[in-house]
């Protein structure tokens, strides 16, 4: 068993044309970093972090870049280690927006 943590990340929109190559690899320094999916709508990025202890820490380093305009915490989460981690994260965010009332469904 692990424990993840889930960040949304919204990059502030002076940021978002020019930067998004320059925004992922800033985010793949940090070594508590293990994914990155882009996101459209409601955030801009979606982040996984491998070490839930130490989230406060970096929520405020993630904070503290330019490029950010907010951060939430969204899920925490222990997981099987064999569980389908991409499917996982895409349940969670639309489980996420479905509770808040962002997913718009046909």
């Amino acid at each position: 068993m692990a424990t993840k943590a889930y960040l949304m990340i919204t990059v502030n929109n002076e940021f978002c044309k020019n930067s998004c190559q320059a925004i992922l690899s800033d985010l793949f320094t940090m070594p508590d970093i293990d994914f990155i999916e882009k996101m459209e709508g409601t955030c801009d990025l979606l982040v996984r972090s491998k070490f839930p202890t130490r989230i406060q820490l970096l929520a405020e380093e993630i904070l503290a870049k330019e490029w950010c305009q907010n951060l939430r915490l969204i899920k925490t989460q222990t997981v099987e280690l064999r569980e389908n981690s991409r499917l996982t994260t895409l349940k969670i965010v639309k489980d996420y927006l479905a509770r808040h009332k962002l997913l718009v469904t046909a």
